[in-house]
């Protein structure tokens, strides 16, 4: 259904954009051109170079990967939804579950067209969603070991988990906040009750340091002296 409703869904709007380089109106050719682009965009437009990453790219790559992968990206947002709910991993556990996720995610998304079908808008909420919840996942876990009186160190995810954080935070300005705090919430959360693990903390670091460059591009000022009018640069 979802691959369907992709395929049918012609390039529009901002997908024209991107698929040139930025502000050159030379069409992307090469992956060196998508790395090219992302720079320009860092400087002049804003800082979401890991969903416009995956937007260039897939533009690059045709269109019918872009559908394929687009789909694939909404099937797991609703499995990660059903994986937070649960506070596992073993969705196979709660077909039931699993249905209700998607029905509610086909029903309650807003604009759901624009958010997970529209190229350009579902590399920056569908895919910053699924990023963002992904990231968040093991702390979701991890505080459900705690209750159960688990107490796992796990050094060998503390690379995995600060790559994950990165990726979770530098998505969206609004969405990259709530991943670092609730980051850094459950990591306090969990040391105050004795159960601290380093990859919890590397999470946070990399979601701290994703949330910087999301929110430091020097594009993102550039575009507030365009489009800010009498608005402070908070708001």
């Amino acid at each position: 259904l979802m691959f369907a409703l992709n395929y049918f869904m012609p390039l529009h709007r901002d997908d024209y954009d991107y698929s040139m380089i930025w502000h050159t109106g030379v069409h992307i050719t090469t992956f060196p051109d998508v790395i090219d682009s992302l720079l320009h965009h860092y400087y002049e437009h804003g800082g979401r170079m890991v969903t416009f990453f995956f937007l260039d790219t897939l533009l690059l790559a045709g269109k019918v990967p872009f559908d394929i992968a687009n789909a694939l990206v909404f099937l797991l947002l609703v499995a990660l939804l059903t994986m937070h709910a649960r506070r596992s991993i073993a969705v196979h556990e709660s077909p039931g579950l699993l249905a209700a996720a998607f029905v509610l995610t086909w029903l309650c998304i807003p604009h759901f067209g624009e958010v997970t079908v529209w190229k350009c808008g579902a590399t920056v909420y569908l895919w910053s969603a699924t990023l963002g919840l992904l990231s968040l996942l093991p702390y979701n876990i991890g505080l459900r070991a705690l209750a159960d009186g688990e107490r796992k160190r796990r050094v060998w995810a503390v690379l995995p988990m600060f790559l994950v954080g990165l990726l979770g935070a530098w998505s969206i300005e609004n969405l990259a906040v709530t991943v670092t705090l609730l980051a850094f919430g459950c990591t306090f959360h969990a040391r105050r009750h004795g159960a601290f693990a380093p990859w919890m903390l590397a999470g946070a670091v990399g979601a701290l340091i994703g949330l910087i460059g999301l929110v430091a591009a020097p594009g993102n000022y550039v575009r507030y002296d365009e489009q800010g009018a009498d608005k402070d640069i908070l708001a």
